[in-house]
């Protein structure tokens, strides 16, 4: 996935701004980053601030995490080719994309609402490798 042109000066920036701050340091979790675009998983309201270093609101009440805590959870999360992740409660579904650069499932359990607005703003990232669980009636 290409990230659009009018976000990649701010993605750079944002970037240079973890590498120098010493919260990313992992190659595969800064191509991540690259690769699944944060203004795709926000509000339309917040898209001038997609890539400030700094949680914002998505729906009821939640925040899509700040990148330079999603960058440091990424890296000492440490995965490996063919395991699999399972992340209660998943909010706008970014910071369950970051870690998971290639084949492994992701189990994502969740309530209905807010559904993960990924399904909404970014609907490539729900491949054959998510299941997202509705936990409302039990």
């Amino acid at each position: 996935m290409q990230i659009d042109k009018k976000y990649q000066s701010l993605l750079d920036d944002l970037i240079n701004f973890l590498k120098n701050m010493k919260f990313l340091t992992d190659n595969n979790v800064e191509s991540a980053f690259r690769n699944i675009p944060r203004h795709e998983f926000i509000l339309s309201s917040e898209l001038d601030r997609a890539y400030y270093n700094e949680p914002l609101p998505i729906m009821k009440h939640q925040t899509i995490s700040q990148p330079g805590v999603v960058s440091r959870m990424s890296e000492w999360l440490d995965v490996k080719d063919g395991q699999n992740i399972l992340e209660i409660g998943t909010g706008s579904g970014w910071q369950t994309a970051i870690p998971v650069p290639t084949k492994q499932e992701r189990i994502a359990v969740c309530q209905p609402e807010p559904v993960p607005i990924s399904r909404i703003f970014c609907p490539s990232l729900t491949s054959s490798h998510s299941l997202i669980l509705d936990t409302t009636p039990g």
